[in-house]
């Protein structure tokens, strides 16, 4: 699933925010300076006249440069989004209904009561009418949500030669039930 995320978009209104106050409130500080001398010369006004113009321009330079990479960078993230859409995940995305479920720590006190629970709840769901296959695994395919641990290497005792590995346990029926180009070959 694409989806929002909360931090980015607080990030990006912020952003646009803090532009919109600086592009407004430069030209709003540049009119809004009182005039302390009543009547200047022609030349003093042609001189202040080209400096407000000149800063101007810079300003709608700076805003249309701005506008053309939001514009580029929006196409190019459009471009990657459509991409990204048909990319061979090596799984079946559809017609596959997925669930979280998350065990009260004081309820399943242990790894095998929780072992057991997971296990009569696949064979259930397995004997539900309609349902063609039944897997689990810890996490969403493709997403987060794995476990670390520490791996040590045979013949290797050294506690400096742990590795860290990330690990996603899944059961027996989960790779025939993302219909995987894998299920029933070692991949």
């Amino acid at each position: 699933q694409i989806g929002i995320d909360g931090a980015v978009l607080a990030i990006a209104l912020l952003g646009i925010g803090l532009v919109t106050v600086l592009a407004g409130s430069a030209p709003a500080l540049v009119a809004s300076r009182p005039s302390l001398t009543g009547t200047l010369s022609q030349l003093v006004r042609g001189v202040v006249a080209r400096g407000t113009v000149g800063f101007r321009c810079a300003l709608l330079v700076g805003e249309v440069a701005l506008s053309a990479g939001l514009l580029i960078g929006a196409g190019l993230l459009l471009g990657t989004f459509q991409k990204l859409q048909t990319v061979d995940v090596g799984f079946e995305t559809r017609e596959i209904l997925r669930f979280g479920v998350v065990l009260p720590e004081a309820n399943y006190p242990d790894i095998e009561q929780a072992v057991q629970f997971y296990a009569a709840l696949e064979s259930e769901i397995a004997a539900l009418p309609g349902v063609e296959a039944v897997g689990a695994m810890f996490g969403p395919p493709l997403g987060r949500g794995h476990a670390t641990g520490s791996v040590l290497v045979e013949g290797r005792p050294d506690p400096e030669d742990e590795l860290e590995a990330s690990v996603r346990s899944v059961t027996p029926g989960l790779l025939a039930t993302l219909r995987s180009r894998c299920a029933g070959v070692a991949c």
